[in-house]
């Protein structure tokens, strides 16, 4: 018999991930039923079971999937980035990854909300929440701080407090984006965006 390699199960549980997710999306975490998650994957029970032992834990590959596929990678790779990365183009280029993001034809937001209420209830996944929302304020730390110096000439000591404060403020406006977004409609995102950097390139270290 072939043996299974670590590829093939990162793959799988990759699969029953997403179907997960375009569950959610269609029906809310708490509708999907583990049958729903099968049937939606088009593996079987034990292929399922043999990757994750509940739905708890398919949340939790949902959760940990859906945000560090985009805004994650998308504010890390700015460390790279050639000159100083203001904090306006840095919420900016955060919050065009979530309305880009979509789950089946849901905007990413829709999900992410149901696993941020769902986490007030799930140790494992208020977790998992936490340390995503602290990864992506050190990834705007660092260009942020960066900004503060090259650009203002700010000492490393008060570039460094700066970029603590408004990493905050980022990540406050980054999420007041998610809850509209998703439960709003008729929602203004492009102004959403728009006000949100200029309000946030007026403040000066």
């Amino acid at each position: 018999m072939p043996k299974v390699t670590e590829q093939y199960k990162d793959n799988r549980r990759a699969q029953i991930t997403a179907a997960a997710a375009r569950c959610f999306a269609a029906k809310g975490v708490h509708r999907t039923s583990m049958s729903d998650i099968i049937a939606e994957s088009g593996l079987s029970a034990g292929a399922i079971y043999n990757h994750f032992k509940s739905k708890q834990e398919i949340t939790v590959s949902v959760g940990a999937t859906l945000i560090k596929g985009r805004v994650l990678e998308a504010v890390q790779a700015l460390e790279s980035e050639a000159g100083p990365v203001g904090p306006g183009q840095l919420l900016g280029r955060a919050l065009r990854e979530l309305d880009s993001g979509r789950v089946d034809d849901q905007p990413l937001s829709a999900v992410i909300i149901q696993l941020w209420a769902e986490a007030v209830v799930d140790e494992t996944l208020m977790v998992l929440m936490q340390q995503q929302i602290r990864t992506i304020r050190t990834g705007f730390v660092g260009p942020i701080k960066r900004w503060a110096r090259e650009v203002h000439g700010q000492t490393p000591a008060r570039a460094a407090r700066w970029a603590d404060e408004v990493s905050q403020l980022l990540i406050s406006m980054a999420t007041g984006y998610v809850i509209q977004r998703a439960l709003f409609p008729d929602f203004d995102r492009r102004k959403y965006i728009a006000d949100a950097q200029r309000i946030i390139t007026s403040m000066t270290p």
